[in-house]
């Protein structure tokens, strides 16, 4: 993306933010945008991006996990979840 293009994506951005008329929205906006600041300044900081795995350390994550919950380890609902990600 070129310069300009950029500017003229950041201007269309604020735009749009401008015109929500609801404080809600206004608050869900500015955390995830605070959210994803700070998740690219980690990543700008020579911090460790996402985990990534192989395949077989992915395999026994999976049977370990798989293990755990049939031992009766803790799960989180989609509720608990979604929260833990607001976070």
């Amino acid at each position: 993306m070129t310069a300009l293009e950029l500017q003229t994506s950041k201007q269309s951005l604020i735009e749009s933010i401008l015109s929500i008329e609801d404080a809600e929205t206004i608050e869900k906006v500015k955390k995830y945008v605070h959210r994803i600041c700070k998740s690219g300044a980690a990543k700008t900081e020579d911090r460790p991006g996402p985990l990534v795995m192989t395949d077989e350390a992915f395999r026994e994550t999976v049977i370990r996990s798989t293990q755990e919950f049939r031992n009766g380890g803790k799960t989180y609902t989609q509720e608990e979840m979604r929260k833990i990600a607001e976070q």
